[in-house]
Formats: structure tokens, C-alpha cells, sequence
């Protein structure tokens, strides 16, 4: 999704930076929403798109780097600005196929994201069908990092008609599971109780014992 959609549905812009796959977490992915960069570190697992973007763009960087006979994993790409515009940089993990046991990391940088067409033609420019393709992949997974960062996960997002409504008193309170402290702390003083928060230590305080709660 480009930034202009993003504006179309009141949505903070994001911008992925960096992706790093394995370490002490599965899927580390940095971003800058509004100005304020961000990380996600989590174990959770990717939708298939991702998974396929990814694969992909393994596949293209292999042709575009014209290497044979080797298995390769993406470990980590980069985006930023450079001079000239957008560039994005690659970290694989390479494996020759005929040596199992001889591993290597290919570090490929800063390489421009601009896909170059012959105007007179309006197909690719000579020597430039490779990197194009491998820009068009990169496009690809630059926007399936973004939705995961995001919260677009293998079974985790909720669609809105599947969401809990906000429970009243008489549904009981403990028996469904609340998202936000401001839901529950609604729940609770319609029904008479008292609400409270203290940091220190991380403690939720509720309290029924007052009249009100009484005639509730």
C-alpha cells in the first residue's frame, strides 16, 4: 500500500527499514511510522504472501547476480535512501549445492531501487531485465514487511464482525477477554465498581464494594 492510500484511511505512514530474519527472535522487522522509528520482535508466523515474497526475491537476486548451484536464505534487506534515490541492500545465507557443509554470507549493497525502461520501446532497458525484475520483487515484499509489522499475520488478524462486543455486568466481565484498559475500565464503572491503575508495581485495582455497585 502506498503512502497516499495509507493517508486515504487515516492511517499513520510506515515505512520499513529493515528486515532480519532468525537471532533470538524469528522476525525482526524495524519501521518509521510518523516520524518515530519502531521495532517488532516476534515468533509469529508469516501469511503465505510473505513467505512467497521472500522466496522470490531470493530467486531474482540469484539471476541477477548470475550464480548457479546454490541454496541460498534471505537473511536480512535493508531499505534507505541514497544519493540518487531509494536503494535496498541484500544479506544471504548461501550454501553451495554440491558442499553441504561449506556456508557462506553474500553481503550485496546499496543496490538502486529505479527500473529502467527504454522509452522508445517502453520495455526494459538493455541489461537492466534482471534487476528489474528483482526491484519488482523487492516492491512486493517491501509492502508484505509493512502488513506484517503491522499486525497481518498467520491467524492473527481478527475481521471486525468476528471482534467481542464490550461486555456488560451481566455477561461477566472475567468470562471474555478485553482488549484495551479503557474497555474494561468503562465495563467496570457502569456497573458501580471503582477503577485504578498503579505503575508501580503494575497492578489493577477494582472495587465493588460501594453502594452504587450494590444497587447495580
Amino acid at each position: 500500500m502506498s503512502d497516499v492510500q495509507e493517508k486515504e484511511r487515516d492511517e499513520p505512514l510506515t515505512r520499513v527499514t529493515k528486515l532480519k530474519i532468525g537471532g533470538d527472535w524469528d522476525w525482526n522487522v524495524s519501521y518509521i511510522q510518523t516520524f518515530q522509528e519502531l521495532t517488532v520482535h516476534t515468533n509469529d508466523s508469516p501469511r503465505d504472501t510473505l513467505s512467497t515474497a521472500i522466496a522470490n526475491v531470493t530467486k531474482r537476486a540469484l539471476a541477477y547476480f548470475k550464480i548457479d548451484d546454490v541454496s541460498v536464505l534471505l537473511d536480512t534487506i535493508t531499505f534507505a535512501d541514497g544519493e540518487k534515490g531509494p536503494t535496498f541492500s541484500l544479506i544471504l545465507n548461501a550454501r553451495p549445492s554440491g558442499n553441504p557443509y561449506c556456508r557462506m554470507k553474500w553481503t550485496v549493497s546499496k543496490i538502486d531501487r529505479d527500473i529502467k525502461f527504454d522509452h522508445k520501446t517502453n520495455e526494459d532497458a538493455k541489461g537492466f531485465y534482471e534487476r528489474n525484475r528483482l526491484n519488482e520483487a523487492v516492491d512486493v515484499l517491501e509492502e508484505e514487511i509493512r502488513k506484517y509489522a503491522l499486525g497481518d499475520r498467520l491467524q492473527k488478524k481478527l475481521d471486525l464482525e468476528e471482534e467481542s462486543p464490550i461486555p456488560s455486568i451481566k455477561q461477566g466481565i472475567f468470562d471474555i477477554m478485553i482488549d484495551g484498559t479503557n474497555e474494561f475500565k468503562k465495563a467496570i464503572e457502569e456497573a458501580g465498581g471503582k477503577f485504578e491503575v498503579n505503575t508501580d508495581p503494575e497492578v489493577i485495582e477494582v472495587d465493588f464494594a460501594s453502594r452504587e455497585a450494590a444497587r447495580k
